[in-house]
């Protein structure tokens, strides 16, 4: 459990999902009651997923209209608040005789369903043992051909008045979209569908990106080369994401050793991210990435690299290794 802003964690969710929904047409609204306290005590993590599932879910199925999520309060207590998610689609809707099995692992409400929109059919399933394990309940309500509404109930702890969520970094726009402007990225990866996943939006940003295999390849693809942020895996053959990032926090070049190094990874534990951070990694991403969250960080850490840069080229290298380590502080403790 920590501090988490909800208001910028729902703004992120509909952002995440804003350009699927307009390639298809499909608008996505969001309400929250404005009595809802805005910092709240919980598991974000978690949070984020059962979000992501229920919106992604309400996007793929809906071919005009809109997605519209709701945050509501439903009881408030001195330190603690009741609140309702709501996420109500005018996609195709589910059969009555299908709604008592739209939670179970591998089930779709149709063969027709999963052959038109493909699945695995395990989202929703998942999504419910997210909500169980937290106290909360999950139901759904819908209309054939006239669209659902999946209601979330959660109970969190009203958080600390005085924390701050790192907002987003304001991003370099232009008519095209957003861009980076040729910023170096090293993508560390031995999954060939995680690499061309990730370059694919790496690309569409305009940066210019190497590729290593292994931790290995990554060292040496450093020192060969001028960067500005490396995404590294974890779990890697021959060298690992941490193994890697050991070895270049003690290389002699000043600016190299303190490159950031943002971790990608499948699990979700917060004992890894700790681990990933104490080597020395300055942030943590989990795949599937969210595209506009792994945009901010890439802005947030070539702007570091460029301010990390400038104090060296003055031949400040004090100041330098204060930025590295406080960057790394911030990471661990947002308060």
């Amino acid at each position: 459990e920590e501090d988490f802003d909800l208001h910028y964690t729902l703004i992120n969710i509909k952002r995440t999902h804003a350009v699927r929904a307009k390639e298809k047409n499909v608008e996505i609204k969001l309400s929250v009651d404005n009595e809802l306290p805005s910092i709240l005590k919980g598991d974000q993590q978690r949070l984020n997923q059962i979000l992501n599932n229920l919106v992604s879910n309400a996007v793929k199925f809906t071919e005009e209209g809109s997605v519209h999520i709701h945050v509501d309060t439903v009881q408030e207590h001195p330190n603690e608040v009741e609140l309702c998610i709501r996420v109500q689609d005018s996609g195709i809707g589910i059969p009555n005789n299908k709604l008592h099995t739209i939670f179970e692992s591998f089930r779709q409400a149709t063969t027709e369903t999963s052959n038109k929109y493909g699945g695995t059919g395990l989202g929703l399933a998942i999504t419910r043992k997210l909500v169980e394990l937290q106290g909360g309940v999950i139901h759904v309500e819908s209309e054939l051909g006239k669209g659902s509404t999946f209601h979330v109930t959660m109970r969190f702890t009203k958080g600390n008045v005085l924390y701050r969520a790192e907002k987003p970094t304001p991003i370099v726009s232009s008519a095209e979209g957003d861009r980076l402007n040729g910023v170096r990225i090293l993508l560390v990866d031995d999954n060939k569908i995680n690499q061309k996943v990730a370059q694919k939006f790496l690309d569409k940003w305009d940066t210019e990106v190497l590729i290593a295999n292994n931790g290995i390849e990554a060292i040496e693809m450093l020192k060969q080369n001028e960067l500005d942020v490396i995404l590294m895996d974890l779990q890697m053959p021959e060298m690992g994401g941490m193994e890697a990032t050991q070895h270049i926090r003690k290389f002699d070049d000043e600016f190299k050793k303190q490159i950031p190094i943002i971790a990608l990874t499948a699990a979700a534990m917060n004992h890894e991210r700790e681990q990933a951070l104490s080597v020395g990694m300055n942030d943590y991403i989990c795949k599937p990435f969210q595209p506009q969250e792994l945009f901010s960080k890439l802005v947030k850490f070539s702007l570091k690299s460029k301010e990390t840069r400038l104090l060296l080229s003055n031949g400040d290298t004090d100041s330098s290794e204060m930025l590295a380590k406080s960057t790394r502080l911030t990471d661990l403790d947002p308060s």
